[in-house]
C-alpha cells in the first residue's frame, strides 16, 4: 500500500496533489491518502475524496513512543535542532508538532500492516511526518519539493530530510538541481516527476462564466505578484480603455491588493476563492493568463504554477516570469511570454502584445497546449511517479473470484 501524505485536508490550492493521487490508483496501484491533519474551517465526517484523517484512523503518538523512545527523542532532537525561527513550518514548535504527527503516522503505519512506502506531498511539515514514521517502522518514505522556499530558509532540515529519503521528486528539471547543489550526493534519488493536469478536459467555460481580458488565478501571497500585475493593468489601461482584469484566490493580501487597485483606478476584480471548476473555466474564458511571480521577501517563490499548466491546456496564452520552474514550463518563452519579476512595464507591454496580435496569441496558446501535452499529461506524470517510487499494480484477481 503506498500512502500519501499531507499536512492538511480539503486545501483548495492542492488539487493537484488529490489528482495525482487519484491518477497512480486508476493505474492499479493500491493507495490512499491521509491528512495530518483536518483543514481549518473544514466540515466534520469523511473526505468526499477518500482522503483519510491521521487522528480519525487512531493514530497514537502516545503508542508509538512507548515502543521507541530513544529513537524518537533523538528524531526529536533533530529536528528542533534544525528548524529555523520564523519560518513557514512553525520553527521549534512546527518541528516538536511535526515529530507529533510522525509519531501517530508511525502507530498507523504499525497497526494496518500493509503500507509498503510513505510519500509526503510537500517537502515541509508533512515530509518531516513522513521522515518520522519512517524512522521509526522501517518502511521506505520519499517527498516532493515544489516550492524552493526551503532551499532558501529550509537549508538544514531540507538537506537531512534528502539524505534519509530513499526517493525525492522535483517537480522540474530546476528544481532538482537545486536540491542537488545542496545535497549532491543524492543524484541517483532525486528525479524530476512533473505535475500532471488533465489535457484531455481542460476547463471549459460556461455561459454563465464572467468575461475578462487577463486573469491570473492564484493566492494572494506575496510571491504570486499580484500587485504588479496591478500596476501592468493600470498601465494597459491608460492606452486600451475597456480593457478588463481578474484575480482568481484569496489570501492575506487582499487589503494591499484593494488598495492599490483603488489607488491607481486599475480596472482589477478580485473574485476571491472559487470552486476549482468555476476557477478554471475563468481563466480559460480568458483573453489572456498571466502570473508575475516574484522571490517574496522571505524567500518563498513559487515552484510551477498548476494554473498557468491549466491555461495552457484550454489553449489560452500566457505571460509570467523565470521564477523557479516557469521558464522551464513556457519552454524559455517559446510556449509564453516571460518578462523579468517586478517590472510592470514589462509586464504591460507583453499583455498588450498579446491582446493587439491576435496571430501571436494563437501561436503561442497553441504552443503552450502542445508543451503541457508533451510534459504535463496527468496519466503520463503518474505513470513517471510511478517508476520513481518502484511501486507496482496490484495483481490481477483471477476471474471468477
Amino acid at each position: 500500500m503506498l500512502v500519501f501524505v499531507c499536512r492538511s485536508h480539503p486545501e483548495p490550492t492542492q488539487t493537484f496533489h488529490r489528482r495525482m493521487a487519484a491518477a497512480v490508483a486508476a493505474l492499479g496501484v493500491p493507495t490512499t491518502r491521509v491528512a495530518l491533519r483536518r483543514a481549518r474551517g473544514a466540515p466534520p465526517g469523511p473526505a468526499d475524496d477518500g482522503t483519510r484523517f491521521l487522528r480519525e484512523e487512531g493514530g497514537s503518538a502516545l503508542a508509538a513512543f512507548a515502543r521507541r523512545p530513544l529513537r524518537a527523542l533523538a528524531l526529536l532532537a533533530g529536528g528542533v535542532c534544525r528548524a529555523r525561527s520564523g519560518d513557514k513550518e512553525g520553527g521549534r514548535l512546527g518541528a516538536v508538532a511535526a515529530w507529533r504527527d510522525g509519531l501517530a503516522l508511525a502507530d498507523l503505519v504499525r497497526r494496518r500492516g500493509d503500507v509498503t512506502r510513505l510519500h509526503a506531498q510537500f517537502a515541509g511539515w508533512d515530509a518531516t511526518a513522513a521522515r518520522v514514521a519512517a524512522a521509526l517502522t522501517g518502511v521506505p518514505f520519499g517527498f516532493e519539493v515544489h516550492n524552493p522556499y526551503l532551499l532558501v530558509v529550509g537549508r538544514g532540515a531540507l538537506a537531512a530530510k534528502v539524505r534519509a529519503a530513499d526517493v525525492v521528486t522535483a517537480i522540474a528539471a530546476t528544481t532538482r538541481r537545486r536540491v542537488l547543489d545542496l545535497v549532491p550526493e543524492a543524484a541517483d534519488r532525486v528525479r524530476v516527476v512533473r505535475c500532471g493536469v488533465d489535457v484531455a478536459h481542460p476547463p471549459t467555460p460556461t455561459a454563465s462564466t464572467p468575461r475578462f481580458d487577463v486573469v491570473a488565478v492564484g493566492s494572494l501571497v506575496p510571491r504570486k505578484g499580484h500587485d504588479v500585475l496591478v500596476r501592468a493593468v493600470a498601465r494597459l489601461a491608460a492606452t486600451r480603455p475597456g480593457v478588463r482584469a481578474a484575480v482568481v484566490g484569496e489570501g492575506p493580501e487582499r487589503p494591499r491588493l484593494a488598495a492599490a487597485i483603488a489607488a491607481t483606478g486599475a480596472p482589477v476584480t478580485l473574485l476571491g476563492a472559487l470552486p476549482e471548476a468555476e476557477a478554471g473555466a475563468v481563466a480559460a474564458a480568458a483573453r489572456v493568463a498571466a502570473l508575475a511571480c516574484v522571490v517574496a521577501p522571505d524567500g518563498d517563490e513559487d515552484g510551477v504554477p498548476v494554473s498557468l499548466m491549466e491555461a495552457m491546456a484550454a489553449g489560452v496564452p500566457v505571460v509570467s516570469t523565470p521564477v523557479g520552474g516557469i521558464a522551464e514550463l513556457l519552454d524559455d518563452g517559446r510556449a509564453g511570454l516571460l518578462v523579468a519579476p517586478h517590472d510592470a512595464a514589462g509586464l504591460a507591454s507583453a499583455l498588450g502584445r498579446l491582446l493587439d496580435d491576435p496571430a501571436l496569441a494563437a501561436r503561442l496558446a497553441a504552443a503552450g497546449r502542445e508543451a503541457v501535452r508533451a510534459r504535463h499529461d496527468l496519466p503520463s506524470c503518474a505513470r513517471d511517479l510511478v517508476a520513481a517510487l518502484g511501486v507496482a499494480p496490484a495483481p490481477a484477481r483471477p476471474a471468477g473470484r
